[in-house]
């Protein structure tokens, strides 16, 4: 048979095995091509479709406010004093406005916008008598922009005798709703715990470094016979804090949980 050998007929047992031995293709491993095929793989950073706990926890994070804010901006003579508030059902909502137009009876526009649940699937924008998308969109591009929910944003107006137009209008409710967001201070809530550090006094500077430089929000202390100083962390934070403790003292210091849930985070914390 001059045949090269492997155009040579080949045997059953030959082919059964072949069929039985893993598949190759272009020198990539077949679990590797398999997360190619499936769109599981991330080609940059090489992580597959099985995230970490940690990852999944973050994924459920959401921003919000959890006191009210307020910002002003003036735009040829008119006033925009821009209120945000947390709320967290339509009922809330209706509330505050009402409350708002009492506030200012002599106002000429209360323009509003709001966004509810966790999946930010309710919102609402009011113009309220002005020009139709130049006051409660831009409002609520706010709030969305900032990725918030939980929160309606009022923006009063006092009108000052000019016309500012369109472009006017959405820079001056855009810029009094971004003050009043500012000033209340957007936070990220996220899965985390209360964590009780009970140690010696001896320890409490280094421990005080240690928390401070990992950003963990303090809850408070006690100082009795030893000093017992409450943290809240999120989740993911948990495990590593806990073996910087044990490192930190050798094993000296204690730490348990007292409550598990949603709570909120400064967005640095959370970079760190």
């Amino acid at each position: 048979d001059r045949r090269r050998p492997e155009q040579q007929e080949q045997r059953p047992e030959q082919l059964e095995q072949q069929k039985q031995r893993p598949e190759r293709r272009q020198g990539r491993p077949l679990r590797l091509q398999r997360l190619r095929q499936d769109n599981r793989y991330d080609l940059r950073t090489g992580i597959g479709a099985d995230r970490s706990r940690a990852e999944r926890r973050s994924s459920m994070a959401y921003y919000t406010i959890q006191k009210t804010g307020h910002g002003e901006y003036e735009e040829k003579r008119s006033r925009f004093l821009g209120e945000a508030i947390p709320v967290q059902s339509e009922e809330e909502v209706q509330e505050h406005l009402t409350r708002i137009r009492k506030q200012y009876y002599d106002a000429r526009h209360h323009c509003s916008a709001y966004v509810l649940g966790e999946k930010k699937d309710r919102k609402k924008a009011s113009d309220d008598g002005e020009p139709q998308g130049s006051a409660g969109l831009p409002i609520l591009n706010v709030i969305e922009g900032a990725g918030c929910t939980g929160i309606l944003i009022v923006v009063t107006r006092y009108f000052g005798g000019t016309l500012l137009g369109t472009g006017g209008l959405v820079r001056a409710y855009t810029n009094a709703a971004k003050a009043a967001l500012a000033d209340a201070g957007p936070v990220c809530m996220q899965e985390g715990e209360i964590l009780e550090i009970s140690m010696e006094y001896s320890f409490l500077d280094p421990v005080r470094y240690f928390l401070d430089r990992e950003g963990i929000q303090s809850e408070g202390i006690d100082y009795a016979e030893k000093v017992t100083q409450r943290v809240i962390v999120p989740s993911e934070k948990v495990a590593a804090l806990e073996s910087g403790i044990r490192e930190l003292s050798g094993g000296k210091i204690g730490v348990k949980s007292l409550q598990k849930g949603y709570f909120g985070f400064d967005s640095r914390d959370l970079l760190n």
